[in-house]
């Protein structure tokens, strides 16, 4: 959206007695205007899991023309073909960014190289132009990667647990304590 308009909306307060439903319409309704849409993906790297898709995502999208999608998870997926088909091809649409048609729209679930129907689902729902993107990692390095990755991460959830169960075991007495020597050094 070009400044002078959104200049022109913030001075208008075009938003301000608007529900958010009505918020996102007029945005949506704005931004189509200027020429950009929601639009589903030209571009989906599929995978494979702990061969560098994080990376190429960070590094692809630094391209002025590619737009990401507006992941559902913080590894910036989209998780669509495997986990959330059921809410149907409009809901895909949404989680894509708004993109010119000389833009390219770019979508990253490494998931769906393993998931039993995605390919099939991706050829009935997506236009004959999208590319599709497989990065792949010697098998005996990858399997270790992930190995390692699963098992910090076990490691943190332990961590988190046994912490709680040490917090869990203070008193009133070794808290006020703890306080009460704050308070007498501020």
């Amino acid at each position: 959206m070009s400044s002078s308009l959104w200049s022109l909306v913030k001075e208008l307060n075009l938003f301000q007695n608007l529900t958010l439903p009505s918020k996102w319409k007029a945005l949506k309704d704005m931004l189509n205007l200027c020429g950009y849409e929601q639009r589903l993906p030209d571009v989906i790297n599929i995978g494979v899991k702990k061969s560098g898709t994080s990376m190429f995502q960070a590094l692809f999208i630094k391209h002025p023309q590619i737009v990401n999608s507006l992941a559902t998870d913080v590894a910036g997926e989209v998780h669509f073909f495997d986990r959330n088909y059921h809410k149907g091809i409009g809901y895909y649409r949404s989680r894509m960014m708004f993109a010119s048609s000389e833009m390219l729209s770019f979508e990253k679930t490494p998931n769906y190289f393993r998931t039993k129907d995605a390919p099939s689902n991706m050829v009935k729902d997506l236009q004959d132009h999208v590319k599709f993107i497989l990065l792949v990692k010697d098998p005996v390095k990858r399997s270790i990667s992930e190995f390692k990755h699963e098992s910090q991460l076990k490691l943190k959830h332990a961590n988190f647990k046994t912490r709680g169960f040490q917090k869990s075991r203070r008193t009133e007495q070794s808290e006020g304590i703890h306080y009460g020597k704050t308070e007498r050094s501020i």
